[in-house]
């Protein structure tokens, strides 16, 4: 901390990223095939086609829910940020075939920490697209950077930034 920031009160930023939640291409969550998500009325956010089955957390954080039918999870970060991890376009009629979790609810995880396995194979032969979309519903007043567009690795690609400010006392 400088002297100047002690004495007059300044703000210290703390960058922050995401990383890739899965191995594929990624896009920005507006260029996905579902209306519901493409539209970003639910919130802002990427979509990776996963080539390899293993989703990762993208952040540092908690897994606050898993829903019944295991095609998606919430999580929220330490600064409050919660997002929705959505594994497949059509894949809560699969009623939980083709996912396998390694996390439970209130677990904390960090950043590249293995949450769940698709069966991709079971998701298409089923008709289903395994798109997987991570929705950002609550920014809890951070701007939030999307960075990477196309090949992406599940925990090293950065995938967005955001800055948490910190007043210096």
């Amino acid at each position: 901390m400088s002297i100047f920031s002690k004495w007059f009160g300044t703000q210290e930023k703390q960058e922050h990223t995401m990383v890739a939640f899965a191995t594929g291409t990624m896009c920005h969550l507006s260029e996905t095939p579902d209306e519901a998500f493409s539209s970003l009325s639910m919130g802002d956010g990427v979509a990776i086609t996963p080539d390899r089955p293993s989703i990762v957390a993208p952040v540092d954080g908690e897994i606050t829910m898993i829903f019944p039918t295991k095609h998606a999870f919430g999580m929220v970060t330490d600064e409050g940020i919660e997002l929705l991890v959505h594994m497949g376009i059509d894949t809560v009629n699969l009623k939980g075939k083709g996912y396998k979790y390694f996390k439970e609810v209130n677990t904390k995880v960090k950043a590249g920490e293995k949450i769940v396995d698709m069966d991709l194979d079971v998701i298409k032969k089923s008709g289903c697209d395994p798109i997987v979309m991570m929705i950002v519903v609550n920014q809890n007043g951070h701007a939030i950077a999307y960075e990477a567009k196309g090949s992406v690795k599940k925990g090293k690609s950065v995938i967005a930034k955001y800055e948490i400010q910190g007043t210096m006392d």
